[in-house]
């Protein structure tokens, strides 16, 4: 059949292929002879097998040379050689050289990743920008510190501060200075008001103070103090020095402003006088709304 023959003749073709190549492997290795004059005689792979090993066959047959059965010999070395007393070729090995054995550097200590429950709190309870409380926490521990205070008839103190000309100095200077001023403020409050107080931030450029029972009188000098503080303090942002100053507004708590919200508005309101009233500068709320 036609396809028959087809495959028989590339079966015939692989197969001159693959003698022909073993044919050209092997004469690769036959060389000339190395004797002092010049002469012929055996070859290179004959002295290494020892004596006449290769025998030239049929030029017909597709095996030119014949390897004698005596059993394997010793690889020769073509670099140099030692001829024997009794005239036969004995190849020199060189020594084999240890590998070099490689030292892997000591693993570095990897980096602990975060505790999940700080992160979780960090996220839930502080500002992204400060070290300030968020909103949400700063209003829940206010509503309890009002129940605190109705239960043993004491009072309770908000102080906001607002920053005076915020927006023009990120216009100025840009927004990493913006975060610069909030850090300063914040620490100025931190420094200036007792560790149970409660810092926290209440709008981009306000924060709000929660002073459990702490009277007027004392409230307002600590906000003046606090006024005082950032008018002196100088932000050194890259090339540029400014400063800034703040508007603060003071309340607390009385029978008619008895729950969380009114007392926040009440201090926020009166932050707003104060800015009204040029800025730099306190301005206390009335103990009643009368």
């Amino acid at each position: 059949m036609p396809h028959d023959d087809h495959w028989m003749d590339e079966k015939q073709r692989d197969s001159v292929f693959s003698r022909r190549k073993a044919d050209l492997r092997m004469s690769r290795t036959q060389m000339p002879s190395f004797n002092g004059n010049g002469t012929g005689g055996p070859s290179l792979i004959d002295r290494a097998l020892g004596g006449n090993a290769l025998k030239s066959v049929d030029s017909s047959s597709s095996q030119h040379f014949a390897i004698p059965t005596a059993g394997p010999a010793p690889r020769p070395s073509f670099s140099d050689g030692v001829t024997s007393s009794g005239g036969g070729y004995q190849p020199s090995v060189p020594p084999i050289q240890p590998a070099p054995v490689f030292v892997l550097p000591p693993a570095q200590p990897a980096v602990p990743p975060p505790d999940p429950i700080e992160h979780a709190e960090a996220l839930a309870f502080y500002d992204n920008d400060t070290a300030a409380f968020n909103l949400r926490y700063l209003g829940r521990m206010l509503a309890y510190e009002m129940q605190r205070a109705h239960m043993f008839n004491r009072k309770v103190g908000v102080v906001v501060l607002s920053i005076d000309g915020f927006r023009p100095i990120g216009l100025n200077y840009g927004t990493m200075a913006l975060d610069t001023v909030l850090q300063a403020v914040c620490a100025v409050l931190r420094n200036a008001f007792r560790p149970i107080d409660f810092v926290g931030r209440l709008s981009e450029d306000r924060f709000a103070v929660v002073c459990p029972e702490m009277p007027l009188e004392q409230l307002t000098t600590i906000a003046n103090n606090v006024c005082k503080a950032c008018s002196l303090f100088e932000i050194k942002h890259q090339w540029n020095t400014f400063n800034f100053t703040v508007s603060i507004g003071v309340a607390i708590s009385s029978p008619e402003i008895n729950d969380a919200n009114s007392l926040l508005a009440l201090a926020d309101l009166v932050c707003d006088d104060a800015i009204e009233a040029s800025g730099n500068g306190v301005c206390v709320g009335p103990e009643s709304l009368f």
